[in-house]
């Protein structure tokens, strides 16, 4: 385990341990760290590899607005209770409405400027584009996306003292204001799925799930419009529809924004020689597993003719498949191909790309592309 920002390039410990561990014990964390793409599939398919609960005594730090998301959210949950809050969080993709990107994305970049952070922009884009979605006021999407950012720190299993507050301070400016608006447009709460559940029952977990959603936008949704404009930029090509689309997907597997998930064994499970243990925490490798050769052929070239890019790990497997993989590779496809129509000449000026301090996502710190 080590901090994204203090490793150059983490694909060189993925290969090694590809070649040599890919079922590691690691003592000094007390964890299984798994590599391979076979075994990642096996895992995440487990019904005895389940989600690791929150810390129970931070937990009674937070306020009732956080210990509501944490109970709600689809991708903390496991059986049973987990299929019926997917079942829910899949009906808010149903319900948003088309938005603009282009729209959007002209207002994030200021008209005279002709240097950006496109960091900054990627950590506003995708939640707008969910907020306008869903029929928000320009002032409750910017006031909402400003706490976002903090909002991402309740995925922690561990959180600091400082990390529990800004999330108690996120979570209560939040959560009323999403449950208020849901609330006055009705939404969803007429739908034949949800006639089952009490309505409190209903609201508490749609305004989770949908700032879940804001809260994978903030990080892997950033992480990836980041990555594919670096990987675009850098093959100096010309651009079209196809080829971008192509180059986002390849991104997925070569470049993942998020490089590891976590599970916890309920039982006893054997791959090969290694005996994993009840109780037992697993590190699923998923960067190291996208660059699997047993999977991919010529796993460290970037190559977006090859036909099975689109089977990398990134958005999970299995029950816990992340609901937002369309909608992040969509999402990203449509707002670089509008910024490279706008300005096909752009270059980044950084000569190196420093990375945030993440153990679980490697996601760029600043991007400064020069627009022409």
């Amino acid at each position: 385990m080590f901090l994204q920002s203090d490793v150059e390039d983490p694909f060189a410990i993925y290969s090694r341990m590809l070649a040599e561990n890919p079922v590691f014990w690691d003592e000094l964390n007390g964890l299984w760290a798994i590599y391979s793409y076979r075994d990642c599939v096996f895992l995440f398919n487990h019904h005895g590899a389940q989600i690791p609960a929150q810390n129970a005594a931070q937990n009674g730090k937070l306020n009732r607005y956080a210990i509501i998301l944490i109970e709600n959210l689809a991708r903390l949950g496991n059986p049973p209770k987990h299929l019926r809050l997917r079942q829910i969080a899949a009906l808010i993709f149903e319900a948003m409405r088309f938005v603009d990107t282009a729209n959007l994305l002209d207002g994030l970049i200021e008209n005279e400027a002709s240097e950006i952070d496109w960091v900054s922009i990627c950590k506003k884009l995708p939640v707008l584009t969910l907020l306008r979605g869903f029929g928000f006021t320009i002032s409750a999407c910017e006031e909402i996306a400003a706490q976002i950012e903090s909002l991402t720190k309740i995925m922690l299993p561990v959180k600091t003292d400082e990390q529990i507050l800004s999330v108690n301070y996120a979570a209560g400016r939040v959560y009323p204001m999403i449950a208020d608006h849901l609330e006055k447009t009705d939404f969803l709460m007429n739908s034949e799925v949800l006639k089952p559940f009490e309505r409190n029952e209903i609201r508490d977990a749609l305004v989770s799930n949908l700032i879940g959603l804001l809260i994978q936008s903030c990080d892997a949704g950033r992480g990836l419009l980041s990555n594919s404009l670096l990987r675009l930029l850098r093959r100096k090509q010309n651009y079209n529809g196809d080829f971008i689309r192509q180059t986002v997907i390849e991104t997925v597997r070569y470049d993942s924004p998020v490089h590891n998930t976590r599970r916890i064994l309920v039982e006893d499970v054997t791959i090969g020689e290694a005996q994993m243990k009840q109780g037992q925490p697993l590190l699923l490798i998923l960067a190291a597993a996208n660059r699997d050769a047993e999977k991919f052929s010529q796993p460290d070239k970037f190559d977006i003719g090859r036909a099975n890019n689109s089977e990398s790990l990134t958005f999970g497997a299995g029950g816990h498949a992340c609901l937002a993989k369309h909608f992040s590779i969509n999402l990203t496809v449509n707002v670089l191909t509008c910024l490279l129509e706008k300005f096909p000449a752009s270059r980044i000026l950084e000569d190196k790309i420093s990375y945030e301090p993440l153990v679980n996502a490697r996601l760029p710190g600043k991007i400064t592309v020069k627009l022409k």
